[in-house]
C-alpha cells in the first residue's frame, strides 16, 4: 500500500499546532486574530494544495495575504461610498434655506 498523503488542511493545522507556543503569548484579542488568519488559510486549502509546494507556509501566508487584501478594498469601498453619500447630502442641506 502506498503513504497517505496529508490534506492541505491537516498540514495548515499541523502549522497552527506548531505556532500554540507563539499564539499562547499573545493577549486574548491577538489569539483571535491569529486564528482568524489561520481560518483565511483553511478558506484557501483547494488552491493550496493544488499548487502543493514543498513549503506549505507560502500558501498560508498568500491566503492570508489575499483575505486582508480584500478586506481593505471592501472597507476602501465602503469609504469612498460613505464619503460620496456625505457630500451629496451637504449638496443637498446647501441648496436648503433657512426660514
Amino acid at each position: 500500500m502506498g503513504r497517505t498523503v496529508p490534506s492541505f488542511t491537516q498540514k495548515i493545522l499541523a502549522i497552527q499546532s506548531e505556532w500554540g507556543k507563539f499564539r499562547r503569548v499573545l493577549r486574548k484579542e491577538e489569539q483571535e486574530l491569529l486564528d482568524e488568519l489561520f481560518n483565511f488559510a483553511k478558506y484557501h486549502s483547494a488552491p493550496a494544495s493544488y499548487f502543493s509546494p514543498p513549503n506549505p507556509m507560502e500558501p498560508v501566508f498568500m491566503a492570508m495575504l489575499i483575505e486582508l487584501l480584500k478586506e481593505i478594498k471592501r472597507l476602501r469601498s465602503e469609504l469612498i461610498e460613505t464619503k460620496l453619500s456625505a457630500a451629496s447630502d451637504q449638496r443637498s442641506a446647501g441648496g436648503r434655506r433657512e426660514a
